[in-house]
């Protein structure tokens, strides 16, 4: 009888073992799918690095020395269709969004904006955008990695997918 009742638990175990991972497998399955469905992406704070482009280039300097790291730019390129900037209530910065072509190429770049951006004066063969964050009050002039999350929160970017 106790070899019974044993083996009893163990097929229990392993069963609500087996329910338990299907049931989580399902449920990663259902966010994967309600994720499909969303047609924006928004922009982490983690997607940014320390640095600014050049204004003719569209691009880092090659020498990490002439970075200039007072701001913070976007890693990765991002769709610049449906591109929207909003800024924060109080926000403390000022953006400029960087231009590509489909063959990331630099097309243009923006003034430094200080107002909400609605993506209706994207140039007609803008494919991609890069944005960069400029800090106004930054007491020493340079962002570090601790502040970058500071700035980037101040801007909500999103895009169509």
């Amino acid at each position: 009888m106790a070899k019974l009742r044993k083996k009893g638990n163990i097929l229990l175990t392993v069963f609500l073992a087996v329910v338990i991972a299907l049931g989580a497998f399902g449920i990663m399955n259902l966010f994967k799918r309600v994720d499909n469905l969303e047609t924006t992406n928004k922009v982490s704070w983690t997607q940014y690095a320390r640095g600014l482009y050049e204004d003719e280039t569209g691009k880092l300097p090659q020498d990490s020395t002439d970075i200039d790291y007072s701001g913070i730019h976007l890693k990765n390129y991002i769709n610049a269709d449906g591109l929207k900037c909003e800024l924060a209530k109080d926000a403390t910065i000022k953006y400029q969004i960087n231009y590509y072509d489909e063959d990331y190429g630099f097309i243009s770049v923006t003034e430094r904006l200080s107002t909400d951006y609605d993506g209706t004066n994207n140039p007609a063969n803008a494919k991609f955008a890069m944005i960069e964050i400029m800090p106004t009050a930054d007491a020493d002039g340079v962002v570090t990695s601790l502040e970058i999350m500071g700035y980037a929160k101040q801007l909500t970017v999103t895009y169509n997918k």
